[in-house]
């Protein structure tokens, strides 16, 4: 499957599951691993800091980093849709400048060297072109950026056949 078509059926898949993607045991696992990781890059937030979320789901990680930093500003990036739309529902927040977007990893609407940390969390493995990624990223990042990523799984036959039975749940 090219790049291309691996990108609309992970659109399609995430769009169809937007509504219930951190409940359960996964949800559980979202928001123990975004603490985590916020915890180990406590020392990074200062005020005022640009932060960049890809593959930001529904929100998750951009609910709990209001504990983490006071004054910020964030784009969290996603292929699907639904995802963007259910972020924008939950995470209302009037202190900081939250902007979530539907788009791509590998072309990011920002300007370069613009962002002072960038997340992948839970995102890398769907990744239809990850070197291209790695240089976007690479691009938005300032000079002294830093580039969290978090991911302890990949497409596997196992993967999939998980998904499908967590779907029919």
């Amino acid at each position: 499957m090219n790049s291309n078509g691996r990108e609309e059926k992970s659109k399609e898949e995430f769009s169809r599951i937007a509504s219930n993607y951190e409940k359960g045991i996964w949800g559980m696992y979202f928001r123990f691993s975004y603490r985590q990781v916020l915890k180990k890059c406590r020392s990074y937030f200062k005020q005022n800091i640009k932060i960049l979320d890809i593959g930001c789901g529904p929100g998750g990680l951009e609910l709990l980093l209001t504990k983490f930093i006071r004054k910020y500003e964030l784009l969290g990036l996603d292929i699907s849709p639904q995802m963007i739309m259910t972020a924008r529902q939950r995470v209302l927040d009037k202190n900081n400048k939250i902007t979530f977007s539907v788009g791509r990893a590998n072309k990011i609407p920002s300007p370069n060297s613009y962002f002072d940390i960038a997340f992948c969390l839970n995102t890398f493995h769907h990744l239809p072109e990850q070197k291209k990624f790695l240089l976007e990223i690479n691009r938005v990042l300032k000079p002294e950026g830093i580039f969290v990523v978090l991911d302890v799984t990949s497409d596997t036959i196992i993967r999939k056949i998980w998904i499908k039975i967590y779907n029919s749940i």
